[in-house]
């Protein structure tokens, strides 16, 4: 995760709007800057107004909305934009007083930034999880080994090499990855009972012995001579269906042929006492018979 932007307003002493901006200079003219400044002067809160955007908590308060907003103002936000990969990503917290001085329910927001924003998560608890899903860190991960505790950095840099390594586990501790320790438990016990069932459904599986394995081997090639003998029968029925039809289809001509016979025969008869003076009819008769 990168952070390239804050922006913040009315967040404990630092009242009114305030920006930081570090995709700009001078935080672009070096890789490492230092925050400075006396007890009381707002570093704390800085780092109090990136968690707010993120996860809509600080290390410091348990119910922020109620500690951080700074006195006799009634609105307090923070706002953060982020890169992860090559992905950006807007995440906001915000908290608004009413006319009579109670705080209102806490609103956040988590977007995907691109051509068209695209919203991922719009209530507290939603964006928590999708903060979670997304960077790979949820509140207390993110706390204890992104953001080191005061007096924690400056004694990580003054100690011996054996010594960080004691500091980093305490700042980080074991108990960073029991989040996954127990995901992986709960997994493993599931694939334990799916296996375990599983072999209880093989021991009740019937097992062929050899014979009538070799029976049953027999029986399927047999199956598969008779298959391809209907097969074979099946075509040659087709082929008798095909000259069935052809043979239907001529006997209709015929049938229609003599209706056209019949006909012309009736159109002969009223004009001529002899129908068929030369014989013509006649001669067609005998040549059908």
């Amino acid at each position: 995760m990168k952070i390239l932007s804050i922006h913040f307003k009315n967040v404990n002493s630092l009242e009114g709007e305030h920006r930081i901006n570090f995709e700009q200079s001078p935080f672009t003219d070096t890789g490492v800057f230092a925050i400075t400044g006396p007890n009381g002067s707002g570093k704390s809160s800085i780092l109090d107004a990136i968690t707010l955007a993120l996860y809509g908590e600080t290390y410091r308060f348990d119910r922020p909305a109620e500690h951080v907003m700074t006195r006799h103002t009634a609105e307090c936000f923070s706002e953060i934009v982020f890169a992860l990969g090559l992905d950006k990503y807007r995440s906001s917290w915000r908290v608004l007083r009413d006319a009579s001085g109670e705080l209102l329910p806490t609103e956040m927001q988590f977007l995907r930034l691109s051509e068209q924003e695209e919203t991922l998560a719009a209530t507290p608890h939603e964006v928590n999880a999708r903060m979670t899903e997304i960077t790979g860190m949820n509140f207390r991960n993110f706390t204890r080994s992104i953001m080191l505790a005061q007096g924690d950095f400056a004694a990580f840099l003054n100690a011996l090499d054996s010594e960080r390594m004691d500091m980093l586990e305490k700042i980080v501790g074991s108990d960073i990855y029991a989040d996954h320790k127990r995901d992986i438990e709960t997994r493993l016990a599931e694939a334990k009972q799916n296996l375990e069932r599983v072999n209880q459904e093989l021991t009740r599986v019937p097992i062929m012995d050899a014979a009538k394995r070799e029976a049953s081997e027999h029986d399927l090639q047999d199956f598969n001579e008779q298959f391809i003998e209907l097969q074979a029968e099946l075509s040659r029925l087709q082929e008798q269906q095909l000259t069935l039809q052809k043979i239907e289809a001529l006997q209709g001509r015929i049938e229609g042929q003599k209706k056209g016979i019949a006909g012309l025969r009736k159109r002969a008869r009223p004009h001529s006492k002899n129908p068929d003076p030369s014989g013509h009819l006649a001669g067609f008769e005998a040549v059908r018979a």
